[in-house]
């Protein structure tokens, strides 16, 4: 069975209002239930107290300190003033269970047990006290108003005088105070679960509006879409609001797109087919019409050779002339690419010398490191041998003392021949790094001698460039003489030639469109195939 959310959170608020009033009464009953053991004990104190009290005042009469008559008598009155709040005392009877002491009920004083409180209470109190000393549980009825209520009362029997002692537990208090705090908590309950309720209300209704429809009916749809099933779709602004909403006019827009696009595939492809059919015979005119322009090129042409051998001889010096001048126009080129390459080298070769001298920097560097830790093998192997004078000092007790003290000075020994051997090897390194700068600094100015040198030879080569081109051009206007006899004779081969371009650039343009257009074609189709995954 599908629940929609606000049954769910209904489901929820009634479940949580259930468990906290629960809770409530719950505890409402663990106060009376703790109520009344505190109250029980707390009596039971007070009446051992009392008893105690008694037990004094029997004790002194048997020790002889005090008369039996005048004991008792200041035991009544003890335990007549004895009242611990405005409506609980302690009672006090004779061994008859003659009221000797009321605090808050003096008409009591001299009246039986059983005329005040029941025959029953008085049957149960003597038979089961029976031993001095122990407290007892018992329970009566009493009627007051019309409302009768059952009281629980202790009471516990002196050891000399045989007298009773006793109070009554206050069941009306303890439910009172029940009562109250039940009450009080059903009230806070009610209220807080009427607060919560309406938060809950309120939350659910925003998400409700936020959202627009259950969240399983939106990944439902969600699906859907992604599945590209764009059958029952059918948005309405008025009627679907939130995220729900906001889908549904999502996917009413992505079905109208695809059939927007579904028809225009279907024009793009019937277009397509006729432009590539169009083309087609274009294409098939434009090679007829190229056929007929080369049958009249070919006998232009026949036309032309005999007065082309003329200028053959003009062209073959002009062409001689012409490679003479690109091959020195490369040499030229190579030349500056080499001066260029020379000028980086010695860049490189300065930079290189730079790195060097830095690094024999460095080398002195590690030659003032290798000064403290020498001075620190010393110091070493100073504390060493301090150490190996003690521990003789010390004799049998120091002699593990002493073989450290001895490592320690044979690690301080290696430490030093160490430094030595690193100390040697940085000044021949610091050595070969002079070297290096020296050497570098006469690569470098050979570099810059070869540099120089280049751009001589490229001033040269330059020179019989310039000439070259003064004989081209002497070329140039011996083959111009040869080339007005053939004026006449080229005109009619450049229109020739010049409507053959044209033919061909526009069979070349009608090749193209055919093929752009069978392209199309495709495209149209692949696109046609990619819609048919939408279920419209």
């Amino acid at each position: 069975m599908h629940l929609n959310t606000t049954t769910k959170y209904v489901i929820i608020y009634l479940i949580f209002s259930a468990a906290m009033f629960g809770s409530i009464i719950m505890g409402a009953y663990n106060v009376r239930y703790t109520l009344e053991t505190n109250n029980v004990t707390r009596l039971e104190n007070l009446l051992t107290n009392a008893k105690n009290t008694i037990a004094t005042l029997e004790q002194k009469v048997i020790s002889g300190e005090l008369d039996e008559s005048k004991a008792k008598r200041l035991a009544s009155e003890l335990m007549q003033s004895y009242a611990y709040s405005d409506n609980e005392y302690i009672w006090m009877t004779d061994e008859n269970l003659v009221f000797l002491a009321a605090p808050l009920d003096p008409q009591i004083i001299g009246q039986s047990f059983e005329s005040i409180v029941s025959h029953e209470a008085k049957s149960h109190i003597l038979s089961n006290l029976t031993v001095a000393g122990q407290v007892i549980t018992y329970s009566w009825f009493t009627t007051r108003e019309s409302i009768t209520t059952e009281v629980k009362s202790i009471a516990v029997k002196t050891k000399h005088w045989n007298w009773y002692l006793g109070s009554g537990v206050q069941e009306k208090k303890v439910n009172d105070t029940f009562k109250a705090f039940l009450l009080e908590g059903l009230v806070i309950g009610f209220i807080v679960n009427l607060f919560i309720g309406f938060v809950m209300f309120f939350a659910v209704r925003k998400y409700n509006k936020t959202l627009g429809n259950d969240p399983e009916v939106i990944l439902n749809v969600i699906d859907r879409i992604s599945r590209g099933d764009l059958t029952h779709i059918n948005a309405t602004s008025d009627r679907h609001i939130g995220i729900y909403g906001r889908i549904l006019e999502m996917a009413q827009n992505i079905k109208e797109l695809v059939t927007d696009i579904n028809k225009l595939t279907l024009e793009l492809s019937e277009s397509s087919h006729h432009l590539s059919s169009s083309a087609h015979t274009m294409n098939i005119s434009m090679k007829a019409q190229m056929d007929q322009l080369g049958q009249a090129a070919v006998a232009t042409d026949q036309i032309v050779v005999s007065v082309d051998e003329v200028t053959k001889s003009a062209i073959q010096a002009s062409d001689s002339a012409l490679e003479v001048n690109q091959t020195s126009s490369h040499c030229i080129n190579t030349i500056g690419d080499m001066n260029s390459d020379m000028q980086t080298l010695a860049v490189n070769i300065q930079d290189v010398s730079l790195v060097i001298a830095n690094l024999q920097v460095k080398t002195e560097n590690i030659g003032s490191i290798l000064d403290v830790i020498r001075s620190i093998a010393d110091q070493t192997n100073l504390l060493a041998l301090n150490a190996a004078i003690e521990a003789a000092r010390a004799g049998e007790s120091g002699r593990g003392f002493a073989v450290v003290a001895d490592e320690v000075r044979l690690l301080a020994s290696r430490t030093q021949d160490s430094t030595s051997q690193i100390s040697t090897m940085i000044a021949e390194l610091q050595d070969e790094a002079v070297k290096s700068v020296t050497l570098m600094q006469s690569n470098s100015d050979d570099a810059h001698q070869i540099a120089e040198k280049t751009v001589d030879t490229q001033h040269t080569v330059s020179s019989i460039f310039e000439s070259v081109a003064i004989i081209q051009t002497m070329n140039s206007q011996i083959s111009a003489s040869a080339e007005e006899q053939l004026t006449a004779t080229s005109s009619v081969n450049q229109l020739i030639s010049d409507i053959n371009i044209v033919a061909k650039g526009n069979a070349s343009d009608v090749d193209a469109t055919e093929k752009e257009s069978e392209r199309l074609g495709e495209m149209a189709d692949n696109l046609t195939t990619i819609v048919s995954r939408f279920k419209l």
